[in-house]
């Protein structure tokens, strides 16, 4: 008996998201390992400063804590972040019902955005924005609704925004510091979001993995802050970005509780629950450590500064730094190649990878302006000027 037929079948394919090509990232990672480029594409620190965090994290490993972790994440964690975010925002949120340890903060993103989305509805994002927004929105049936900033300031329009906003608006997406201008939001953009979303029932998607990466006196808002605004907001971060173990993919949400009864409707049904439990358990015990906050600010600092001097003897000029972990340069007056062409002529030819910015942006406008990660050792980065120093177009 012929059990499998030998002729063929087209095979129908279905892709929900024909339009988007593979991640810039993973196409720059790429090449990065083959030509055996610095990667300063990819925005993660390349050392370890919580020794006791990987101590620990073996010690409950050990101790036999590798199973699943609760729903909602290990209940020590979620009333570490309650204390935490009491202690630098003066929100309490109430670990039981308000909080989620999330596998990342994408899934988190992702997570919020679905829980709120019904087919039609509008979702306000900035460009440049971090490139998974646009397609989480679209996956869930929404409408994108792009606000394009400018370098080399991006500084928000609120007019030209206020303009956008209609009945259909759902959510708009906030990143601060952001990835990838480092631009932060102030105190007079969170009085004009207020102003413009008051009694509409708009959420807000409050992205804000790089809280502890800022600079030059400036201070993280975060919209747990501004109680018109935390009640109707997801509010998102990284806690492997902030412990430098990314691949741990930790993240977290914080939201009241009716929206986290919605969320966790998403969540059980994607992942469950978030990263190892002795992971998890880990990580609380050194939450509210604020000797390591003060120790990676200094870092952070000290290599946003030394980056900024190793590239002010290239003939690339760098957009200042407000926070975050990248750094724009500059090269319109070097070459018209455009920022793809630049970036894979950097990887190939230079060895130091980058990021086009035009990557960030829905209409890919070119700018002449590529992002890297300034957020590694001081030999990646000496290594990494000195390719750019040989540049030549």
């Amino acid at each position: 008996m012929t059990l499998v037929s030998s002729r063929t079948e087209a095979v129908p394919v279905i892709d929900k998201l024909s339009k988007y090509n593979a991640s810039i990232f993973a196409e720059m990672g790429a090449l990065s390992a083959k030509h055996q480029a610095v990667n300063l594409a990819q925005g993660f620190p390349d050392y370890q400063l919580n020794n006791q965090l990987l101590v620990d994290a073996a010690r409950y490993t050990e101790e036999g804590h590798n199973q699943y972790a609760p729903m909602s994440g290990v209940l020590a964690l979620r009333e570490a972040i309650s204390d935490y975010k009491f202690y630098t925002t003066g929100k309490r949120y109430d670990p039981a019902t308000e909080i989620v340890i999330t596998t990342g903060a994408l899934q988190a993103v992702n997570s919020a955005l679905a829980s709120i989305i019904t087919p039609g509805d509008e979702v306000i994002i900035f460009d440049p924005s971090f490139d998974c927004y646009r397609p989480i929105v679209e996956l869930n049936g929404g409408i994108p609704i792009t606000i394009t900033l400018e370098a080399p300031s991006f500084e928000f329009k609120w007019d030209a925004i206020r303009n956008r906003i209609n009945r259909k608006t759902k959510a708009i997406i906030i990143n601060s510091p952001n990835n990838p201008t480092g631009k932060m939001i102030s105190y007079e953009d969170i009085a004009a979001l207020e102003k413009i979303t008051a009694d509409s029932g708009i959420f807000i998607i409050s992205d804000e993995v790089y809280e502890h990466a800022v600079f030059e006196g400036n201070k993280h808002l975060s919209i747990s802050q501004f109680e018109s605004l935390a009640d109707r907001s997801f509010v998102i971060s990284s806690l492997g970005k902030i412990f430098h173990v990314t691949g741990w993919r930790m993240g977290y949400c914080l939201a009241p509780k009716q929206l986290i009864q919605s969320f966790l409707k998403i969540h059980q049904f994607t992942v469950f629950s978030g990263t190892s439990a002795a992971f998890q358990m880990a990580v609380a015990n050194q939450l509210n450590n604020q000797a390591y906050y003060d120790e990676i600010h200094t870092h952070y600092d000290a290599q946003r500064k030394l980056f900024l001097e190793l590239i002010s003897k290239t003939a690339f000029k760098p957009l200042p730094i407000d926070g975050g972990f990248f750094c724009l340069l500059d090269y319109s007056f070097l070459s018209n190649k455009t920022e793809l062409e630049m970036a894979r002529s950097l990887a190939i030819d230079y060895g130091v990878s980058t990021i086009p910015l035009s990557a960030f942006y829905e209409d890919k406008r070119e700018q002449h302006l590529l992002r890297a990660c300034f957020v590694k050792k001081e030999e990646t980065l000496r290594k990494a000027v000195a390719g750019l120093e040989k540049f030549r177009d």
